[in-house]
């Protein structure tokens, strides 16, 4: 199947040239940028509005994702209620993931670094739980770093984690954190490529590459709220 992540760094996409994508994730807003040491300051992606739309237009399903930027609980409270009023609108659209990116952006991964894995934990624990009271399905998007050196993740609660492992093959991304809700893997000979569970495989990519669609016996959305 097809999978892509989308932003306002593929500017204005032509829909109608990715119609046959399965699923989509939409760059929906980040909570402030390297700039902000003042507290949080959330925005949505200038592209986020557009790319629903189109998704909408072409009936494929989609879930969104944002960078978090808040340090405290109070902050990223904040954050995830501003989320969850602007997401009011295309509530029926999501069926798919409301995907947190933790130690996303230069600046914004910093803060974290500086915080212990039990607080970044309980920071992931309290977004994630605020985006399931409203009725989405919660997903960390993590590295490996994030994983085994900022985030203590018995302390998460439940929440579905995206793995992120660059410059490996699948066999070492799954054997790694066999636990995954998806792992995304890439070698420097190849596109990025995921694998939804352990028999459900995605390819995603920034430059929205057409890849063949396999038989589906169920659709995505009842995948993921499967697990």
């Amino acid at each position: 199947m097809k999978l892509i992540d989308v932003s306002d760094i593929q500017t204005a996409i032509d829909w109608s040239r990715v119609a046959d994508a399965d699923a989509v994730i939409v760059r929906f807003s980040r909570g402030g940028d390297s700039d902000c040491c003042c507290g949080i300051a959330p925005e949505t992606d200038d592209m986020a509005e557009r790319n629903l739309r189109g998704c909408a237009v072409h009936r494929i399903a989609c879930g969104v994702s944002h960078v978090l930027a808040g340090t405290t609980v109070s902050e990223v409270r904040r954050e995830a209620r501003w989320l969850i009023a602007r997401l009011k609108e295309n509530r029926e659209q999501i069926t798919l993931p409301v995907v947190a990116v933790f130690l996303g952006e230069n600046g914004l991964a910093e803060r974290y670094r500086q915080c212990s894995p039990a607080h970044n934990a309980e920071l992931v624990r309290v977004f994630s739980g605020i985006i399931r009271s409203a009725g989405f399905i919660p997903v960390l998007h993590a590295d490996r770093e994030t994983l085994f050196r900022y985030v203590e993740r018995t302390k998460i609660g439940h929440v579905g984690i995206w793995y992120v492992r660059p410059y490996v093959g699948e066999g070492t991304a799954m054997a790694e954190v066999p636990d995954m809700m998806l792992w995304q893997y890439s070698t420097e000979s190849s596109p990025v490529n995921a694998g939804l569970y352990s028999d459900y495989k995605v390819s995603t990519s920034t430059k929205l590459n057409a890849v063949r669609r396999p038989p589906r016996p169920r659709s995505i959305a009842e995948r993921l709220c499967a697990c």
